[in-house]
């Protein structure tokens, strides 16, 4: 049987109530999904959440720029409709630098169409949304590319297993237009094949390996359930590359983690949903959502989580 290490009694009270905050003084409820990086300057978290009195679900990212100043918060989902992209859904940062940018998709499409992943600048000040192009064959809906901007590179963990990268081949990451990527596949691979695992949360570099939270996904008549596994990908950008998935199971509690009715999916069992991760000295914040319906912000140690 599985085991299962459970992260509700370890929340980050500086995130957590800076969420805390952000919601109650924009009137956002059912806040779920936070993603979060401080820079020199600033603390950035993209998040999602409905508005007090509707329905629908939205993006959005708050920028702190003093611990005493206010958030600046943006409606990411309005921001993207004034440019003709019809959902913003799955918002995470990425550090590139000083600068800060927030990767979203678009969703899910008909059968016959393609979801769009984007990159796009939150700070310093909010820039143009640039689409993500793949020159090789992908899914009819992508979600989540852990992505690595290093230097004037940028490229992105694109799979788990079997393993493989994109990298950029054109556009300019803050510039206009569209950035293209190619597949890259290592010429050796070892990578864990006992779990059905998907990328969660962006990349971080940790040494001379990188780390990131991905989910995996148990299915039940149809349904399915999300928990987080923590993996460690060796070798990245290199053509020999390892992958080790940590053997517990991330949840923020058992009760949460039981076989529920979906809020806003009626597919959903449950969810411990990665979207969040950062390092804080010799510890780790980890950011997640709870059904879809709540969020959790909490603080382990590196050397407890990584395998």
């Amino acid at each position: 049987m599985r085991s299962y290490r459970r992260l509700a009694w370890r929340r980050d009270r500086e995130l957590s109530g800076f969420l805390r905050d952000v919601a109650r003084h924009r009137s956002h409820v059912n806040v779920f999904n936070p993603s979060f990086v401080h820079t020199r300057d600033a603390l950035v978290v993209a998040y999602r959440a409905i508005p007090e009195g509707e329905t629908g679900i939205r993006a959005y990212v708050a920028v702190r720029e003093h611990p005493a100043a206010a958030a600046d918060v943006t409606d990411l989902s309005a921001w993207g409709a004034a440019r003709g992209i019809d959902r913003v859904a799955d918002p995470k940062v990425l550090l590139d630098g000083d600068a800060v940018y927030v990767t979203f998709n678009t969703g899910f499409v008909p059968a016959d169409q393609f979801n769009d992943i984007h990159l796009m600048r939150v700070h310093p000040g909010i820039g143009e949304p640039q689409r993500v192009v793949a020159d090789f064959d992908r899914q009819s809906v992508e979600k989540n590319w852990a992505f690595r901007a290093h230097g004037a590179a940028l490229s992105a963990v694109y799979r788990l297993h079997p393993y493989a990268e994109v990298v950029r081949t054109g556009g300019d990451l803050g510039a206009s237009g569209d950035l293209t990527f190619s597949l890259r596949v290592p010429a050796r691979a070892d990578s864990d094949k006992g779990a059905d695992l998907s990328i969660g949360t962006q990349l971080i570099a940790d040494g001379g390996a990188h780390r990131l939270i991905a989910h995996e996904k148990v299915y039940v008549e149809g349904k399915r359930s999300y928990y987080g596994r923590a993996v460690t990908i060796e070798g990245v950008g290199t053509d020999d590359v390892a992958v080790r998935v940590a053997p517990r199971r991330l949840i923020h509690t058992l009760r949460d983690a039981e076989p529920r009715e979906g809020v806003h999916n009626p597919n959903l069992l449950s969810a411990t949903y990665f979207s969040g991760l950062e390092r804080r000295g010799s510890g780790v914040v980890l950011g997640y959502g709870i059904n879809d319906i709540a969020s959790g912000i909490a603080r382990v140690r590196g050397t407890s989580l990584w395998p």
